[in-house]
C-alpha cells in the first residue's frame, strides 16, 4: 500500500478527523500536507499513544527507505498545532481529542501500567503560568505531566 492509497482506505470517522484537522490548519494558515495527514490517521489509530519509531516502522511498509526525519516533521508540525501532544514520560505521541487545541491542565501518568489521565483546569494553568513568570521563566507546553502511580498500581 502506498501512501494514497492509506488515505483513501481511511474510515469515515479518520476522514472526518482529517477534515477537521485540515479546518484547523487552514485557520491558521498552514498545510496540512499527505504525510502529515498519515502521521495524524496513524497517531490516531493507536488509542493508548504511539511511539515515533513505531510510526515510521508503519511508514517504511509505505516508503520502505523513510529515513526517521520523515517521521519527526510531521510530529513537530502536528505538536506545533495543536494536533497531537507528547506523553513525555513514555515518548508517546497521542491525539488531540478535541482536535482544536491542547487542553489546558493535567496530564497524570502512571510509571507502572502507563495509564494516563487528562485532567483539563484552566485555573491551574494560570496558577503554573504566574509561578513561572514570577519566577522568570516562559512555560511553551498547556499540560503539566505528572508522573505518579494509579489507584490499581498502587494498591497491588
Amino acid at each position: 500500500m502506498n501512501i494514497e492509497e492509506f488515505i483513501t482506505s481511511c474510515t469515515r470517522r479518520e476522514k472526518q478527523i482529517l477534515q477537521q484537522a485540515t479546518g484547523i490548519c487552514e485557520k491558521k494558515g498552514v498545510r496540512l500536507t499527505t504525510l502529515r495527514q498519515v502521521v495524524l490517521i496513524l497517531i490516531y489509530r493507536a488509542a493508548d499513544g504511539v511511539k515515533a519509531y513505531d510510526i515510521l516502522r508503519e511508514i517504511r511498509q509505505m516508503l520502505p527507505n523513510a529515513a526517521p526525519a520523515i517521521v519527526y516533521r510531521p510530529l513537530h508540525f502536528l505538536l506545533h498545532t495543536s494536533l497531537i501532544y507528547k506523553v513525555n514520560s513514555c515518548q508517546i505521541f497521542k491525539i488531540n481529542q478535541l482536535n482544536t487545541r491542547i487542553v489546558p491542565g493535567a496530564l497524570f501518568v502512571c510509571p507502572l501500567c502507563n495509564k494516563q489521565t487528562l485532567v483539563e483546569d484552566q485555573g491551574l494553568m494560570q496558577d503554573l503560568y504566574r509561578l513561572l513568570k514570577l519566577n522568570h521563566y516562559a512555560g511553551e507546553e498547556n499540560i503539566l505531566e505528572i508522573v505518579a502511580q494509579c489507584e490499581n498500581c498502587a494498591t497491588s
